[in-house]
C-alpha cells in the first residue's frame, strides 16, 4: 500500500506454501489487494503436505486459484517443477503489477522430497505414498531443464558433468571450512535457545560423530515441546 500510496514502481511479492491458505490472515491479505487493487504478487509453492498434512484433509477442494480469484486477484497454476514456464510467468505478472495491474497470484504445484524440517527421515508414519515420491523424483525440475537445453543444443553432457563437478567442490569446501572454524565465543548459550535440552539435536550429531549416521534408518522422533 506505501507504493501504491507514493506512487512507487515497486511492487511487494509474497511467497509461502499452500498451508498458509489455512490461516484467516492470508484471506484477509488477499481480500484487502484485490479491493484496493494493490502492487503484490502471492506465490504459492504448493507441495500438498502441511508437515504430515495432506491439503486435501485440510481443505475440501483443490481450488485455492478459483477461490481467489472471487476477491478480484488475478489468479495463475502452473507446473512449478518446470523452471522456464515459471520464470516466465513470473516475469510477466511482475511486468503487469509494475504497470497497476495488480494483485495476482501464481500457484506453482511441486513437491518436496526429503522431510519437512531436519536431517532425519519423517516418513516413519507413512504418510505419503512411494509411488507418489517415485513420480514426482522422475518430473525432478533439475533434470527437466537440463533435457530441455540439451535438446535445445545449449548445453552439452560434458558441460553438466564439468558444472557439477564445480558446484560439488564449492560444497565440500564450505563443509571443510564449517569443520575446521572454531565455534564462536558466546558467554551463555542458554540465551539462544528456547530450552537448554536438545536430546534429538545430541543424538544426531553424537552418530553424525561417528560416522554411522543414515538419515533414510533414524528412527528418531521429536521429544514433546
Amino acid at each position: 500500500m506505501g507504493f501504491q500510496l507514493q506512487n512507487k514502481p515497486q511492487i511487494s511479492i509474497a511467497g509461502f506454501g499452500e498451508g498458509a491458505t489455512d490461516e484467516g490472515a492470508f484471506w484477509e491479505a488477499v481480500n484487502h489487494a484485490g479491493k484496493k487493487r494493490l502492487p503484490i504478487l502471492f506465490v504459492i509453492e504448493n507441495n500438498r503436505y502441511a508437515t504430515f498434512s495432506d491439503q486435501l484433509a485440510r481443505q475440501a477442494t483443490d481450488n485455492i486459484c478459483e477461490r481467489v480469484r472471487t476477491f478480484g486477484v488475478r489468479a495463475t497454476r502452473l507446473f512449478g517443477n518446470d523452471a522456464p514456464l515459471v520464470w516466465k510467468t513470473l516475469g510477466d505478472e511482475i511486468a503487469r503489477l509494475r504497470t497497476g495491474d495488480g494483485p495476482a497470484l501464481v500457484e506453482a504445484y511441486t513437491y518436496r522430497w526429503n522431510s519437512h524440517v531436519g536431517p532425519e527421515d519423517d516418513g516413519f508414519n507413512h504418510y505419503r505414498p512411494d509411488e507418489e515420491i517415485a513420480f514426482w523424483k522422475r518430473n525432478c525440475p533439475i533434470r527437466l531443464l537440463q533435457e530441455k537445453l540439451l535438446d535445445l543444443g545449449w548445453i552439452s553432457l560434458e558441460e553438466t558433468s564439468a558444472l557439477e563437478g564445480e558446484i560439488a567442490g564449492e560444497v565440500a569446501g564450505c563443509f571443510e571450512f564449517a569443520k575446521a572454524a572454531k565455534f564462536p565465543e558466546v558467554a551463555d548459550w542458554a540465551r539462544l535457545n528456547f530450552a537448554s535440552s536438545s536430546p534429538l539435536a545430541d543424538r544426531l550429531l553424537a552418530a553424525e560423530e561417528s560416522m554411522d549416521f543414515n538419515p533414510a534408518q533414524s528412527e528418531a522422533k521429536l521429544a514433546p515441546y
